[in-house]
């Protein structure tokens, strides 16, 4: 499966500072075994530590079909991820894998830039 990752428009919230973009990508690494967690209409959290939470704030329609997931602080989004619908049909461990590693390293994209991350799969 080929996976791509496109920087779309910036998204609502603040500039993580150093510290914050570190606790972004370490906590990034509990995504792990989290594939089963990013489908479904229900809002909740998938991962968080003291201070910071990456959540599935539900659905999006607006590129595509997909999950909304954002790295949150207190109440401001430090990094907005829309993840396609297509993607989360597979049932190989590998390719769940590879998802995975893409909203993760989309989310430490989106932190250093600013802006809606896209991941797809190619048709």
């Amino acid at each position: 499966m080929e996976i791509i990752k496109t920087e779309a428009e910036p998204y609502s919230g603040i500039t993580p500072n150093k510290k914050q973009k570190e606790q972004l990508a370490d906590l990034g690494e509990q995504l792990k075994g989290k594939f089963a967690d990013f489908w479904g209409t229900k809002q909740r959290t998938l991962v968080k530590d003291s201070t910071m939470r990456i959540d599935l704030q539900g659905r999006t329609t607006t590129p595509f079909m997909g999950a909304n997931i954002q790295a949150q602080t207190k109440n401001s989004t430090i990094a907005a991820v829309r993840l396609a619908d297509t993607l989360g049909t597979t049932t190989d461990a590998g390719e769940q894998a590879q998802v995975e590693e893409a909203v993760k390293d989309s989310l430490d994209l989106s932190a250093a830039t600013g802006k809606w991350i896209n991941i797809t799969r190619k048709s």
